[in-house]
């Protein structure tokens, strides 16, 4: 049995819905590039949950993560943020998901830091608007432009701070915890110094 078809307006009001979920995640770049604080935090639901680095570093709320973007804007030079490709998946008349595969470059430390993301994204209509209720961030890799190649063919490529501000790799989010991935994967994981490249 087919699903009956959706009205006329309900599939053009479903492609201006995608459209402004496209634009959000370019205005979501735009604002941290722009250092507008109170753009990004007008992007986010009142109680939105961001996440990073496997399941840490969470900011709960709209306050919070503003404030904690502002404070990013510090630890930065010049940044470019771009959405590479985005996939939304409609699943109520206020409610979608979506992917975001993105690129960033980021001075830092003196440096030309450049990273690799994917966003896993709920969004929601709010007040009229189509915010981000949640984003998981999860990374391919994130390092140095000069240490990206001795990295990338290995596991480790992640390089972050650790507590005592030292830079260390560690292993990136994707692709290796896919389980398609690790199907067709079979080399082993080499030990690796956790110490950055110099």
């Amino acid at each position: 049995m087919t699903a009956p078809r959706k009205s006329l307006a309900r599939r053009v009001q479903e492609l201006e819905d995608r459209e402004a979920i496209y634009d959000l995640a370019k205005d979501y770049c735009n604002a941290v590039d722009d250092r507008d604080a109170e753009k990004y935090g007008d992007l986010m639901t009142k109680d939105v949950v961001l996440v990073q680095f496997g399941g840490t570093n969470l900011r709960v709320g709209r306050a919070v993560a503003q404030s904690w973007m502002a404070w990013r804007f510090t630890q930065w030079g010049v940044t470019r943020h771009y959405p590479l490709s985005h996939v939304v998946t409609l699943t109520g008349l206020d409610q979608a998901v979506g992917v975001v595969n993105g690129w960033a470059e980021m001075a830092m430390d003196g440096k030309m830091y450049v990273t690799s993301v994917r966003y896993d994204d709920v969004y929601v209509r709010e007040e009229g608007s189509w915010r981000f209720a949640r984003r998981h961030m999860a990374y391919y890799y994130y390092a140095a432009l000069t240490d990206l190649p001795a990295i990338y063919d290995s596991p480790y490529r992640k390089m972050f701070r650790d507590a005592d501000d030292r830079a260390v790799l560690r292993r990136g989010d994707f692709p290796e915890g896919l389980a398609t991935y690790a199907q067709t994967t079979t080399r082993p994981v080499p030990e690796v110094n956790s110490t950055a490249p110099k």
